[in-house]
């Protein structure tokens, strides 16, 4: 099949057709297939931009997972621990007080 698309490309050439025109009767006759890498306008825009929008919201929902399964725990657990301390030395400064 390729060297009779070369072919073809060589008679279209020599019949003085321009780089853009070979495309265009190649994307008339074999569809968009024909190009490496579709343009990017209409509908093939949004196929060279989806992939990065899917990766941003994938970031998004993966941050926001993360922050929500972290334990508070932690925080309460240090909170109680100052609070323990706290009153112990409250009650040493009242017996210190008494005396």
């Amino acid at each position: 099949m390729a060297p009779q698309l070369v072919h073809e490309i060589s008679q279209l050439v020599t019949a003085g057709n321009t780089e853009e025109e070979v495309y265009k009767i190649f994307e008339e006759k074999y569809g968009l297939r024909v190009r490496a890498v579709p343009k990017a306008e209409g509908f093939n825009l949004l196929v060279w931009v989806m992939p990065f929008v899917g990766l941003l919201v994938g970031v998004v929902v993966i941050f926001f997972v993360i922050n929500r399964l972290k334990p508070d725990d932690l925080n309460q657990e240090t909170e109680r621990v100052h609070l323990e301390i706290d009153e112990r030395y409250r009650k040493l400064i009242d017996r210190e007080l008494e005396r």
